[in-house]
């Protein structure tokens, strides 16, 4: 992701770098942009439905993934990566980058080591840091030029650009001769990368465990759907739910059972975690503890399986977070925090909410679903889930999903554990 990014950098950097951001990834902006976000869903309905028609097993993860991808695209640069169709230069370099990078955290200096890793990180970064900053110099040649029309719909780069604009104004800089400076274009880069990744991953695992928690309850499914069809009308798939949400985005502040769906999900397996520079002491049960010179981890994902904040924690009840009197229990204060809290919380937190909601809005009535593990791993040569092929063990405990279209009977299964995080969360971490 690099130096510059906002998961890296403190202080007065952190908070300049925060600040030329945070317009593009406000509500009120990503709700001018629905209709991009709609038309990227569609393609994966569209995707969803020829794979139904395959009958083979395919992992969802991977098809959420390249379609939370696209929707970063548009979102972020305002291009179309079209991941979900063909590949992509930045996406696939991105995608091999990851491949890269260890999956385990071990002592052993040994495990894991390859020569050639520094090699193909600098090789990939060096690719993704030119196709981003092609993109960089051609937004900045023409935003001077751009049909002001649509000056609402900027993506989050072109509002940083603005800004950057503005500074130079103030400083009295020629634009036309002085052009992005290279730290500008470093500190712009290094967010570009860091939003898609922090982006793609987080939402494409909660859609797969989304589909995967209403699999196994389907009264909360026919719930979700009989909210839908009264939203929305009955008997309507998800190309004409996207039309309708394109033309009064306001409909979607009227799913709050979906909602409730999202956020139970992400309670039961939040996608991320946080880590701090210890201050001062912590008291625990009597005990007290320096964390001077320690990282101290908050784990969430501890906090929100705690009977003493979350009565049958284990369970999922989406009912939890649906607006009184509907609601199943209240929820302590700062207790729920799958984004984190305080100023250095997800930045994109809200898109994560908004393109999940219209994702499973676009989705649930067009798909059923069921668990199909078993298929997948025989696909691959292992006889159970969990057994040993090439070195390697096979994923194992609650199984995923299965989903067929439902209109025609047609047959579509998925891989996915979840009872373990993506591939790129375990390398990340």
């Amino acid at each position: 992701m690099g130096p510059k990014s906002l998961l890296f950098t403190e202080g007065e950097q952190w908070k300049k770098i925060r600040s030329l951001f945070n317009p593009g990834f406000s509500l009120a902006h990503l709700m001018t942009l629905v209709p991009s976000i709609v038309d990227d869903t569609m393609i994966f309905c569209e995707v969803l439905a020829e794979h139904a028609n395959s009958g083979e097993v395919r992992p969802i993860e991977t098809a959420a993934a390249h379609l939370t991808i696209d929707i970063m695209g548009h979102i972020v640069l305002d291009i179309d990566l079209n991941s979900q169709r063909e590949e992509n230069e930045l996406v696939e370099a991105f995608r091999n980058q990851i491949s890269w990078t260890p999956g385990n955290t071990t002592l052993n200096p040994f495990e894991g080591f390859n020569p050639l890793r520094p090699f193909m990180h600098k090789y990939y970064e060096s690719k993704m840091n030119n196709y981003l900053e092609r993109v960089l110099d051609d937004r900045y040649a023409t935003s001077a030029t751009r049909d002001t029309i649509k000056s609402r719909r900027k993506p989050a780069i072109d509002l940083a650009l603005d800004e950057y604009s503005r500074q130079q104004d103030e400083d009295n800089v020629i634009k036309s001769t002085k052009g992005i400076d290279k730290a500008f274009k470093t500190v712009a880069i290094d967010q570009m990368k860091t939003f898609i990744f922090a982006g793609h991953d987080t939402s494409s695992s909660t859609i797969a465990y989304a589909y995967h928690l209403l699999n196994l309850h389907p009264e909360k499914l026919a719930k979700a759907r009989a909210e839908l069809d009264q939203v929305f009308g009955e008997n309507m798939d998800g190309i004409q739910t996207g039309e309708l949400i394109k033309q009064n985005s306001n409909l979607l502040n009227n799913v709050p059972y979906i909602l409730s769906i999202i956020k139970e999900t992400l309670r039961l397996y939040t996608p991320a975690l946080t880590v701090r520079q210890g201050q001062g002491t912590i008291v625990y049960e009597g005990v007290t503890y320096d964390t001077e010179g320690f990282q101290v981890l908050v784990l969430s994902l501890c906090m929100h399986r705690n009977t003493d904040y979350f009565p049958s924690p284990d369970e999922f009840i989406p009912e939890r977070f649906m607006p009184a009197p509907d609601n199943f229990q209240e929820i302590p204060k700062d207790v729920y925090r799958p984004f984190e809290k305080g100023p250095r919380d997800c930045i994109g937190q809200q898109l994560a909410i908004l393109e999940m909601k219209i994702i499973l809005a676009m989705t649930l009535r067009d798909f059923d679903i069921k668990a199909d593990y078993e298929t997948w791993d025989k696909s691959l040569g292992r006889e159970k889930p969990g057994d040993i092929l090439d070195g390697r063990r096979g994923m194992f405990g609650k199984l995923i999903t299965h989903i067929s279209l439902s209109e025609y009977n047609l047959t579509l299964s998925f891989r996915r554990s979840c009872l373990s995080a993506s591939d790129s969360q375990r390398k990340a971490a």
